[in-house]
């Protein structure tokens, strides 16, 4: 009962507060002056949030311009006071409480010594950041070890809390997928053994995250000299860009057909996925070769781990012969990634596999 009414009444009480100081700013009162240097677009659109928001309890005191000349009288309905030049006198003539920044890039370089005399007089500084509008990245503003401030650029769609529930879903799954592999080995070993000479496992160099190399693992569906062999069928291609397939490659034995068709053959893939090289969900993980050969909007697509299924697996792979959009289905991935894609394409990937449409 402590606990539930502690709850209630902390709750209600900020709640009572947050009403109660709303409703008095809105009537002019318990407000902050603040002066905005700056007469660009950025400034304009700081006044209308600030417009917007009266419950903030901020005053717009006045505009200051960076330029001497073609100054305006007002900006957006509000006085243009004077310039940056004259930033210390008008806080001395005015009752100001914060100055805020809308400058940019190219004006920042001159404020150092306007931030000190501020810092003096005892004026809370703000700066609205100008920098590189990125198309796709998600922007963050952080302190390193509480000392020096960094802005980040994020240009795929995880943080920390995701990626922790994204490694304990791989570990979940990767640890199951082992005990179904570690079941079927014995008949698959068997099958490959008869079949065609040579080991039981494949391991073929593969670049993962942000271009780290590993070893990927599949049971072995092609005759030992596969990759010697693929130099002379390369005129057979039937992908356009850097990957290659064939749909009747003489490389595949019999054994490996079905291996291929059912999808068992990427089994030993899950011990990558325990180890942390790969993820049950990603973009599928390609040779140096071919990444030797990615235009840079291409190379997103190696930015995250790789997976043993992906949107691309899931999407009518057979279908699909351009591998320009093969990498527009990785990015739209990387882009609207949540645990709730994953989950999904995890579920169509099993009844891909269960009934056989999209696998080769």
């Amino acid at each position: 009962m402590f606990i539930l009414l502690s709850f209630l009444l902390l709750t209600l009480g900020k709640l009572a507060l947050k009403l109660i100081l709303s409703h008095i700013r809105r009537r002019g009162y318990n407000f902050r002056n603040i002066l905005i240097v700056g007469t660009n677009e950025r400034s304009k659109r700081f006044i209308h949030l600030v417009e917007q928001h009266s419950d903030w309890g901020l005053k717009i005191v006045g505009f200051l311009g960076v330029k001497t000349n073609s100054l305006p009288d007002t900006l957006s309905g509000y006085k243009v006071l004077g310039t940056m030049a004259q930033l210390v006198d008008i806080c001395k003539s005015n009752p100001v409480d914060e100055v805020v920044f809308c400058l940019s890039r190219q004006w920042e370089e001159n404020i150092d010594d306007y931030l000190h005399d501020l810092e003096e007089m005892g004026i809370t500084v703000r700066m609205v950041l100008d920098h590189y509008e990125m198309r796709i990245s998600r922007r963050e503003m952080s302190m390193f070890h509480d000392e020096i401030p960094i802005l980040t650029f994020y240009s795929k769609n995880f943080d920390a809390t995701q990626l922790f529930l994204k490694r304990c879903l791989d570990f979940l799954g990767s640890t199951i997928g082992l005990l179904i592999t570690g079941a079927l080995y014995p008949f698959i070993a068997l099958a490959i053994r008869f079949d065609s000479p040579g080991p039981i496992f494949f391991g073929q160099e593969r670049v993962g995250e942000n271009g780290r190399i590993f070893k990927c693992w599949k049971f072995r569906s092609m005759y030992v000299d596969a990759e010697e062999r693929k130099k002379e069928l390369e005129h057979l291609n039937e992908m356009s860009g850097a990957i290659f397939k064939i749909a009747h490659d003489p490389r595949i034995t019999r054994v490996g057909k079905f291996l291929r068709k059912t999808s068992l053959d990427e089994l030993p893939q899950f011990w990558n996925v325990f180890r942390g090289e790969m993820s049950l969900v990603g973009t599928r993980p390609p040779t140096p070769d071919e990444v030797a050969k990615y235009e840079n909007w291409q190379r997103r697509r190696i930015s995250i781990r790789p997976g043993i299924t992906g949107l691309w697996q899931v999407s009518g792979r057979n279908r699909i012969n351009e591998f320009d959009e093969i990498v527009k289905l990785d990015l739209k991935y990387i882009d609207q990634w949540s645990i709730w894609l994953d989950l999904k394409i995890i579920f169509k990937t099993v009844g891909v596999v269960f009934f056989g449409t999209g696998a080769q």
